[in-house]
């Protein structure tokens, strides 16, 4: 069993599994304190107990490494038509990521609503893609979740 702990948000991910080690494990690049947190993005770091977490997420190996490679959990990726469609309509954008390219031009890489949801952008060769949906972090929904 792996155990990674965010400090600064409270947030461990608990993985297990043959892929576990290989992943996330001593050969892993984030070993053993630099695990970008998927929830805040400060780096979280190896445990090997939770001392009383209260955000503790059970992920299959495979989820975990997409989470600190910047997925977003599990329940972020869904990022359809129908999802994006019906979060956005009607939305307040209240901030834009954007970074300079060149040229005047620059890359949107993030859309903030309001409300506290953000949709991250990415590229492919058919257009923007949304590759992940988060929300604020809501600790009732933490406790309700581990109870």
């Amino acid at each position: 069993m792996i155990l990674i702990l965010c400090p600064s948000c409270a947030m461990a991910v608990r993985t297990a599994g043959d892929d576990a080690e290989d992943l996330l494990g001593k050969e892993s690049p984030y070993y053993p304190d630099k695990y970008p947190c998927p929830r805040c993005g400060a780096m979280a770091k190896l445990m090997d107990k939770h001392g009383g977490v209260m955000d503790v997420r059970d992920l299959q190996p495979a989820e975990a490494y997409a989470a600190f490679n910047g997925l977003g959990l599990p329940e972020e990726r869904d990022c359809g038509e129908v999802a994006v469609k019906q979060l956005l309509s009607g939305a307040r954008v209240v901030r834009v990521h954007t970074r300079y390219v060149h040229s005047g031009r620059c890359c949107l890489d993030r859309i903030e609503i309001e409300g506290g949801a953000t949709v991250h952008l990415g590229s492919s060769s058919l257009g923007a893609v949304v590759y992940r949906i988060s929300s604020p972090h809501s600790y009732v929904h933490a406790v309700e979740r581990n109870t």
